[in-house]
């Protein structure tokens, strides 16, 4: 645990501091622009939805019409609060107490991403624990309570998800693992998968520490039996097999290829950085419907924490048909889809350490 407590500390400080087929036939990668989505929208001038009570939220994540907000300051005692969507002047329920006893979290995150279940997962990261809950439960029981939970390895990416297959398995994205054959650290695959009930062995640090340039967003397609990695820092999307066998690569649409130099440091490893004065960031964040699934996208080469772009959300169907993209005038951290698919909620945030605000667009 104390590498995974290292490696979180370390992301914190690096972060603040269809298609057009043109490959070979026969390929599994696909390469598709800005001109191959079928509809091209502009959204702007959102509603701003406000809850007084709220002092400093983290994340604002919307269960069918239920509002689970994320805090996770020093000031904030509960962790969680819930609204209802039809009334944001008085939570309905203030839980996970902050504190290190046996029902309490020291830090949480949420994993709210498909409008058609009350499941959901809860993260965290200072223990390396994931917690499966349910919002019906929850509110029936007045407080956090979990269904299921795991302890997850600290080889996992900190800023990439865990994704749950199964009753007794997960996969996670290797933090040691790098897409170049000069930083590799001999990692060849940057998925992997395994069992909730073993953790394994932590190998301490290899050569080359590259959590600040990798990761994705991931997540199992139970109806497809698929799982797709969104890259965090390429416009790349991977969609795997239930054995991580890469069925097909989708890359667009600004066809990004980041190039990677290490840094100097006093650490026992070398940190990796990218080259020159770049700064990439992909994909964001995503939501599930019956049919779509959503994306928020940025595609920023000079990522700057002071002042976040605005981003683009893509709307794909599960074979990956490129439907719409959605041109936004603020930058999403976390995106929400209602079930009629009529309104797009979201975080929004005009700098890294600013205040969220919790903002809905009409699709």
């Amino acid at each position: 645990m104390k590498s995974r407590a290292i490696f979180f500390c370390l992301m914190l400080a690096t972060t603040f501091s269809g298609c057009n087929q043109t490959a070979d036939k026969g390929s599994i990668t696909t390469h598709f622009t800005y001109a191959d989505f079928k509809e091209e929208r502009q959204l702007s001038n959102p509603q701003v939805l406000t809850m007084d009570s709220l002092l400093y939220p983290a994340s604002f994540y919307l269960l069918r019409d239920t509002l689970i907000v994320v805090n996770n300051q020093p000031e904030c005692e509960f962790l969680m609060e819930i609204y209802s969507l039809n009334e944001l002047n008085k939570p309905l329920l203030r839980i996970a107490p902050k504190g290190n006893g046996p029902n309490d979290l020291v830090s949480c995150g949420c994993l709210i991403h498909n409008n058609e279940s009350d499941e959901f997962y809860v993260e965290s990261p200072s223990t390396n624990t994931y917690y499966r809950t349910d919002i019906g439960v929850i509110l029936q029981n007045k407080k956090f309570v979990s269904t299921d939970k795991f302890q997850y390895t600290s080889l996992s990416h900190v800023q990439s998800d865990i994704c749950v297959v199964d009753d007794s398995s997960y996969v996670a994205y290797n933090i040691w693992y790098v897409d170049d054959p000069e930083f590799s650290n001999g990692v060849e695959a940057p998925l992997q998968r395994y069992a909730k009930n073993k953790l394994p062995k932590d190998e301490g640090f290899m050569e080359y520490f590259v959590a600040s340039v990798n990761g994705a967003r991931i997540f199992y397609n139970h109806r497809r039996h698929e799982i797709w990695a969104m890259d965090l820092h390429k416009d790349r999307i991977s969609i795997y097999n239930d054995s991580l066998q890469l069925q097909k690569e989708m890359i667009g649409p600004d066809n990004l290829q980041p190039q990677y130099t290490q840094v100097k440091s006093n650490a026992p490893f070398a940190f990796i950085s990218f080259t020159g004065e770049q700064s990439y960031r992909g994909y964001i964040d995503y939501c599930l419907t019956r049919e779509h699934v959503y994306l928020i996208y940025s595609g920023d080469t000079r990522y700057s924490p002071e002042a976040l772009q605005p981003v683009d959300v893509f709307k794909l169907k599960y074979d990956g048909t490129l439907e719409c993209i959605y041109h936004l005038d603020k930058h999403l951290l976390t995106i929400s889809v209602d079930s009629k698919e009529e309104y797009l909620y979201g975080t929004a945030r005009n700098a890294l350490d600013g205040y969220s605000v919790f903002v809905r667009y009409k699709l």
